[in-house]
């Protein structure tokens, strides 16, 4: 979707972190003004005091005269410059607070979002420490104190007073503003008006699952199918509900009332720009089963109302990305069935939309986004994955996955790497190297290919080979040309050898087999190598050589050893090397932890009653935290004995948080019971 970029609130808004961490205020995009040459060099130079002070009669200017669009850049660069300078981030958001509860229209609107935004940046760069405080700390003094929702209700506070003055926001053309845009020849036909802008600006924190972390037992949810509607059938809707703080019920509204606002247009860029990002967001929501289906048809329907213009474009690109998407629901061992499986076509749908764009929308935006996504459908893949060991002087197979690739060139080397090399690089070695070593074998095969473009797997068979170690090499031509074919390859080891470890009380206990048999090995000589962190960062060699008892048992005593650790197998002229593994309990390296913050609709539930929960899940690397999409895990409920009552799976959404249901336990006893 185009997103035209507001520099008030997009390229230069104050982004506010914590003491040990600053976003650093980016320098406004405005046209030339003479005045602000000497500002700007003296703040090129870093001299913001002197900035600073020279800026002062241009804010005082603004405000005295009523020239908003110069006292909005005068206050931004004042921001700009005091953090520079180190003043506290509270004062700055402080500053911009106070101005914007007595600035008269349009300034107040402008700055009521900027202040929603500082907020919400403030909190998203200390996210950590604010999950762990609790509601009785809030001081509404110190915002060092707030909680979560203290936070959360600050900044919904400031987006709906950016927007109270809704009518007046309507009737101010972006034309008028246009010294407030990013690049002021940008095409605002999909964000005509002020109020565009704005809504548009609450919408990105409206729909953040993270703005609510307890849900009520009445909360509203999308399941109506009518919010997939259309035009006049969307904007006749009443939507009320019990739950009238629901973020989702907030976005929708105000989806509703910008659709509602353009209806009657006489070009429809903007009304499709709103519709295309409502549909998408109640998909996102929905928890109706059919979602997906009635998500496709309001786009085919909303195709099939619009004129030849440039906005079906944006329609025809959702639907080729709604195809791409649901080719991932392709399963490959459906193939072979009477009929054609489901989802096998849908690449093939998504390109032919794409090729429809780019041939009647050349040089837009979308034709652009249509052709990346069609080098992407049409890009060749291989993969090839082979037994870690396979016995000798036996066939085996090879595993190739395939994407548009018609046919193979496949050739079998030995690869003679050094073992600190292999262990170096875990059994990974480079495939130019492996490109340029003489072929022990070398052949083709044609692959099946319908034109679906999906994956497709097959196994090859491949001739016994002696002890040692070997690659295959699969490539989309015959010439196996390094950074300019596609080539894949697998490495392999040719031995009767097999091991399994495990960790017990700090030490590692090996069990050597016959790969063919499972029967234990005994007297194979065992080596360690250990990856040495005070020592370059290279493996070395063990000088103790131990051996397999007559069970094919040993165990090591390591004491007190720390990194990585690799095993290298010996018996007569079989040789193997496993890859390597951490040693537990001693990597010091840089900081990366997930954690999730557990939240209840109430504190106190009566036996049944339904017990709405939510979890946000969060990754610290370093001195940052962020939100973990697409992270999944399990929450259990446990009763007052400890005993656990029910569990559920759950996956986070795109900001990191997910939510379910338990129902509180009836018949045991009353008491304290909780969420893992």
């Amino acid at each position: 979707m185009r997103q035209q970029l507001f520099c008030i609130l997009a390229a230069i808004v104050l982004v506010l972190g914590c003491s040990t961490k600053r976003t650093a205020i980016n320098n406004p995009i405005f046209p030339e003004d003479p005045r602000w040459a000497p500002i700007d060099s003296l703040a090129d130079i870093g001299q913001y005091a002197s900035a600073l002070s020279m800026m002062e009669p241009l804010l005082a200017e603004g405000r005295a005269t009523g020239d908003y669009q110069l006292e909005f850049r005068a206050l931004m660069n004042r921001a700009r410059f005091q953090q520079m300078m180190g003043v506290e981030d509270t004062v700055i958001i402080g500053a911009f607070e106070t101005r914007a509860a007595s600035a008269t229209f349009p300034l107040s609107a402008l700055l009521h979002s900027v202040v929603g935004e500082q907020y919400w940046s403030y909190y998203r760069d200390n996210r950590w420490e604010i999950m762990e405080r609790t509601a009785t700390q809030d001081d509404p003094k110190d915002m060092s104190t707030w909680s979560q929702p203290v936070f959360m209700e600050k900044v919904i506070r400031e987006y709906r007073a950016s927007l109270a003055d809704a009518d007046s926001l309507k009737a101010v053309p972006i034309g008028t503003i246009a010294a407030l845009l990013t690049d002021p020849k940008a095409d605002t036909g999909t964000r005509p008006t002020l109020f565009d802008l704005l809504a548009h600006r609450a919408l990105e924190i409206f729909r953040n699952t993270e703005t609510r972390v307890a849900e009520p037992a009445s909360r509203f949810q999308l399941k109506d199918a009518r919010y997939f509607s259309l035009f006049e059938d969307f904007s006749s809707l009443r939507l009320k509900h019990a739950d009238s703080t629901s973020w989702e019920l907030q976005a929708l509204k105000l989806f509703h009332d910008l659709e509602h606002f353009h209806l009657n247009d006489a070009k429809p860029d903007a009304l499709v720009d709103n519709v295309l990002a409502r549909l998408s967001f109640v998909r996102e929501r929905s928890t109706l089963a059919d979602k997906d289906s009635l998500y496709l048809n309001a786009l085919t329907t909303l195709a099939s109302r619009l004129p030849l213009d440039s906005c079906l474009a944006d329609v025809l690109m959702a639907e080729a990305r709604w195809h791409q998407e649901m080719s991932g629901k392709y399963q490959r061992l459906t193939e072979g069935l009477p009929t054609a499986p489901p989802w096998k076509w849908e690449n093939k749908q998504s390109l032919t939309l794409c090729d429809t764009i780019i041939a009647r929308y050349t040089g837009s935006f979308a034709a652009s986004n249509a052709a990346s996504i069609r080098a992407a459908l049409l890009e060749a893949r291989l993969s090839v994955n082979a037994e870690e060991g396979v016995l000798p002087d036996a066939h085996f197979k090879v595993a190739i996955t395939y994407r548009n690739a018609p046919k193979l060139w496949l050739r079998l080397v030995k690869d003679d790497w050094s073992t600190d090399d292999y262990l170096q690089n875990n059994g990974n070695s480079d495939g130019e190297k492996l490109v340029q070593r003489k072929a022990l074998r070398e052949w083709s095969i044609a692959l099946p290919d319908d034109g679906d473009l999906n994956e497709h797997l097959t196994e090859i068979a491949v001739d016994g080979l002696p002890f040692g170690h070997y690659a295959v090499l699969a490539c989309d031509s015959g010439t196996f040309t390094a950074k300019k074919d596609d080539i894949a390859f697998a490495r392999f080891w040719v031995t009767r050898l097999a091991m399994t470890q495990r960790w017990k009380h700090g030490d590692l206990d090996l069990l050597v087999v016959d790969r063919g048999t499972g029967a234990p090995k005994p007297g194979v000589g065992v080596v360690s190598w250990q990856l040495k962190y005070n020592d370059g960062n290279r493996f070395v060699r063990s000088l103790e050589h131990l051996t397999t008892g007559a069970d094919g048992f040993m165990r090591t005593h390591l004491g007190g050893a720390d990194g990585n650790i690799g095993w290298e197998l010996l018996d007569g002229e079989d040789r193997f090397i496993s890859s390597r593994t951490w040693i537990p309990n001693d990597y010091q390296g840089e900081e990366e932890d997930l954690r999730t913050f557990l939240f209840t609709d109430r504190a106190i539930y009566r036996p049944g009653q339904p017990v709405m929960f939510k979890g946000i899940v969060t990754r610290k690397k370093g001195k940052g935290t962020e939100v973990e999409p697409g992270y999944k895990t399990v929450v259990e409920l446990f009763d007052v004995n400890g005993e656990k009552v029910d569990s559920l799976s759950v996956t986070t959404d795109a900001y990191g948080s997910f939510h379910g249901t338990f129902t509180a336990p009836q018949g045991p006893l009353t008491g304290n019971m909780n969420l893992r």
